[in-house]
């Protein structure tokens, strides 16, 4: 079984978009480390830490808090060179970011 599936709906700047769910047995924050490792090729174990980018408790409180409700919430932020966006579902989306352009003028 793949753990992404492609959903043209989810197209954002070329990037190529992937939507998970979390497993049973994991966390939002696992699933989100997951997600990425499998995405980028790399090891779980090499990729920066999730609560450097993130507060990862204020987010799993935030989704909590959603669903428990049924209230509709969307929280995104940049990890490792991807857009991730998670929702009050417990969906996982993840686009990779588009290659930055240097400024007009810029010696980069």
């Amino acid at each position: 079984m793949n753990d992404f599936q492609y959903h043209d709906d989810c197209r954002a700047d070329g990037g190529t978009p992937f939507v998970t769910e979390r497993k049973l047995d994991e966390t939002m924050v696992e699933a989100i480390i997951r997600s990425i490792a499998t995405i980028t090729g790399v090891d779980e174990t090499d990729l920066e830490p999730l609560y450097d980018t993130v507060e990862v408790d204020a987010l799993a409180e935030i989704v909590t808090h959603a669903e428990q409700r049924d209230r509709s919430v969307s929280v995104s932020f940049g990890y490792e060179g991807h857009t991730v966006v998670v929702d009050g579902a417990g969906s996982i989306r993840i686009v990779d970011d588009p290659p930055r352009k240097p400024s007009v003028g810029s010696d980069r």
